[in-house]
């Protein structure tokens, strides 16, 4: 056996979803039995699956944005509007968002979908997206407020626009049911 290739010196130990090879002439037969038990066992179990949301702390995101945000907000240059909606969306990207009332930011982020300039509405649609995601169900009281906007702002041509707010009614859809997203 020492002048066959390595490849044929394995012996494969083969299972629905994995296999594994262990070498004839390395391996103990201890280390054969180990892997066939552990084989055994990962066949034997069903996957736990862990959701970062379950075990995340919630966080309010109000408490990071700038002193600036809202005066950024209302400024007639779009690089602060688009600056104050970065500070937001950095701070909302965190698995679990606190349930407080956002009404006050849904509503700056409803008007910022409405903006003439498209850097502007495409860091709206993220943030969003991102707040949709951290709240999940409780975004629910906020989808009139930014729904018909991004309908509407879904005739724009640019694809950056166009994926932005795809992916922000994505997350609403999946915060809240499509049947109260839609008719509500």
């Amino acid at each position: 056996m020492k002048h066959l290739p390595q490849w044929k010196q394995e012996k494969q130990l083969k299972n629905d979803s994995f296999e594994v090879k262990v070498p004839l002439k390395e391996a103990s037969q201890k280390q054969k039995v180990i892997e066939v038990e552990l084989i055994m066992l990962m066949v034997d179990e069903e996957p736990v699956v862990v959701d970062a949301f379950d075990l995340a702390e919630p966080v309010d995101i109000r408490k990071n944005l700038p002193p600036e945000f809202h005066e950024w907000v209302g400024s007639t240059k779009w690089k602060e509007r688009k600056d104050a909606l970065d500070a937001l969306l950095t701070s909302a990207k965190v698995p679990r968002i606190k349930e407080e009332n956002y009404s006050d930011i849904m509503g700056i982020l409803a008007k910022s979908m409405k903006d003439a300039n498209i850097v502007v509405v495409t860091a709206a649609a993220q943030c969003v997206d991102a707040i949709a995601r951290g709240l999940r169900k409780p975004f629910g009281q906020y989808k009139q407020l930014v729904m018909m906007p991004m309908v509407e702002k879904l005739k724009e041509r640019k694809p950056a626009v166009v994926e932005a707010l795809s992916n922000a009614m994505d997350a609403v859809f999946t915060a809240v049911r499509v049947s109260s997203a839609l008719f509500s």
